[in-house]
C-alpha cells in the first residue's frame, strides 16, 4: 500500500459565520502504480480533498499514511511530502514564471537540493517524457510557445522533482479534444515508464471511463462509490441523481437498448461500442 487516508475532514473558515465543511470522514487506499479518477460535481470536495495529499491542506481531522510514514497527526508535513507527490493544477501554464523553460522546468529539483548536474538530467528527462525535445526548448521561453506546449512544461516542471505520485486536477481543461487526448496519452506513457501513480481528478467521463482502473465518486464532500470503472458507470441512474454524466459510449448503448436492439451497455470504450454495432449489423444482414 502507498497512501492510506483515514477519517479526513476539512472545514474552511472554522468558528466563523462561514464555517464550512468541505469534505466529511474521507478514507481510502492507493496502491504503487495505480490510476485513479476522481469525479464529482462542481463543489464537491474533489479539488479540497486531493490538496491534502501532498500537504498545501491540512485537515481538520484525520491522517494519512504515505510509504508508512504518518501525516497530519502532530506537525505540518515537510517538504519531502511534496516531494513525493507532485501537483498539477487546472491550467498549470498560469504558473509558469522563469524566463527559459529549462529554468522553469529546473525550478522544482533546485529547490529539492539537486546538484546541478542531476537538475540537468531531470530537467531533460522531464521534458523528453512529455513530448518535447531538450535541445529544441530549453534555452526558449515558456511564454513563447502554444498553449498546450505551455501545459506540457509545467508537468514537466513537476515531474522534474521525480515524484512517486502525481496529482493532476483537471489537467485537460480548456483543450481541444486533440490536446486533450495528447496529455492523457502522455501521462499513460509516464505512468509506464516511470511506474508512477496517477491520481486525475476530471469532469469528463470519457476521459475518466478511457484511463483510469478505478473510480472515487465524490458527493456532498464524502466518498459515494469506489470501483472499476465498468461497475462505477452501470450505476448510471445513481450517477444521473448527483448532477453527473455518463460516457458517451455508454450512452449510446443505452438509446440503442431503448430502441430495441440486442446491445450490452456496460460498455464505455469506442472499441467495444464498435464490436456492439458490428454484431447489430451482423444480425440484421441475416434476417
Amino acid at each position: 500500500m502507498l497512501i492510506e487516508l483515514k477519517d479526513i475532514c476539512y472545514t474552511y473558515k472554522p468558528g466563523t459565520p462561514y464555517e464550512t465543511s468541505a469534505i466529511q470522514d474521507i478514507s481510502f487506499n492507493v496502491e504503487e502504480g495505480e490510476f485513479i479518477g476522481i469525479i464529482g460535481h462542481t463543489g464537491c470536495g474533489k479539488s479540497t480533498l486531493v490538496q491534502h495529499l501532498n500537504g498545501l491542506l491540512i485537515p481538520s481531522k484525520g491522517e494519512m499514511q504515505l510509504d508508512g510514514i504518518r501525516y497530519f497527526t502532530q506537525q505540518k508535513p515537510n517538504k519531502d511530502l511534496r516531494k513525493k507527490v507532485g501537483m498539477v493544477f487546472q491550467y498549470p501554464e498560469d504558473q509558469l514564471f522563469e524566463e527559459t523553460i529549462f529554468d522553469d522546468v529546473a525550478f522544482a529539483p533546485k529547490n529539492f537540493n539537486l546538484g546541478d548536474g542531476l537538475v540537468e538530467e531531470q530537467v531533460r528527462n522531464a521534458l523528453e517524457d512529455v513530448g518535447l525535445s531538450y535541445e529544441k526548448y530549453k534555452d526558449r521561453s515558456p511564454f513563447s510557445i502554444s498553449g498546450g506546449q505551455m501545459r506540457k512544461v509545467a508537468i514537466a516542471g513537476v515531474l522534474a522533482a521525480q515524484p512517486k505520485i502525481l496529482v493532476l486536477d483537471e489537467p485537460t481543461a480548456g483543450l481541444d479534444p486533440k490536446g486533450r487526448e495528447e496529455i492523457l496519452s502522455r501521462i499513460d506513457l509516464l505512468r509506464e515508464k516511470r511506474n508512477i501513480t496517477i491520481i486525475l481528478v476530471s469532469h469528463s467521463m470519457d476521459d475518466i471511463a478511457a484511463h483510469a482502473d478505478r473510480v472515487l465518486v465524490m458527493n456532498q464532500g464524502k466518498i459515494v462509490i469506489d470501483d472499476v470503472p465498468r461497475k462505477v458507470f452501470k450505476e448510471y441512474k445513481q450517477l444521473y441523481d448527483m448532477g453527473l454524466d455518463i460516457p458517451s459510449v455508454t450512452k449510446l448503448m443505452l438509446k440503442l437498448k431503448n430502441k430495441g436492439f440486442d446491445v450490452d451497455t456496460e460498455i464505455f470504450t469506442i472499441e467495444e461500442a464498435a464490436q456492439e454495432i458490428l454484431k447489430i449489423k451482423g444480425g440484421a444482414s441475416h434476417v
